[in-house]
């Protein structure tokens, strides 16, 4: 009692559908006959219109999760050039070219982003495969295809490294600019910043 007809991509699609009904109604009389488009369809809809808003709101989605992961950076790099603020001071009092000051505050810096792209990317096959499951469970179509997306995942770990790692280099900048004596003094007069 389905029937499923394909017509060129140059045919109306509405016109073929009237005629449709007007020769099953005269060749069986009394019958009743429900022909609709596919753009009519509640699937196509979900599948082919609503992929513009879908992608808006997982781009958002993963915004939100990249700016907090950038802030956490931030806070992190912060905490560990306080706690070695003296330390600091002491190297730049002794002569330490600054970028060597920086370069173990930095390192971890890069250390926390790139350890961020790779859980994020594992965090997000996981979530592929669940969503995968989940959608051909909920349409249950004759081919899934869902090849790994190389470019998306490339952007993500590129942004994901990035990011984090900018937000690390400007506490560690201020630490190892300030002079020799501001860094080494201690006690809360010497606390900058608010926390």
């Amino acid at each position: 009692n389905d029937l499923v007809v394909r017509v060129t991509p140059d045919a109306d699609a509405g016109q073929v559908r009237d005629q449709i009904e007007e020769a099953v109604l005269e060749g069986v009389p009394g019958a009743t006959v429900d022909a609709d488009l596919r753009s009519d369809d509640r699937a196509y809809k979900v599948l082919e219109e609503n992929i513009d808003t879908d992608d808006r709101f997982y781009l958002v989605f993963a915004l939100v999760i990249l700016g907090g992961a950038t802030l956490a950076a931030f806070n992190l790099t912060s905490r560990i050039v306080e706690s070695q603020r003296r330390q600091i001071g002491i190297g730049m009092a002794l002569g330490l070219a600054p970028r060597w000051i920086a370069f173990r505050p930095v390192l971890v810096g890069a250390q926390v982003a790139l350890l961020g792209v790779v859980l994020g990317i594992g965090v997000g096959l996981i979530i592929n495969m669940g969503m995968d499951g989940l959608l051909q469970r909920y349409f249950p179509l004759p081919v899934w295809s869902t090849p790994f997306q190389t470019g998306t995942f490339a952007q993500a770990a590129v942004l994901g490294f990035t990011l984090p790692f900018l937000a690390s280099l400007y506490p560690v900048w201020r630490a190892v600019s300030v002079p020799p004596i501001q860094a080494i003094r201690t006690g809360f007069m010497s606390a900058r910043g608010s926390g």
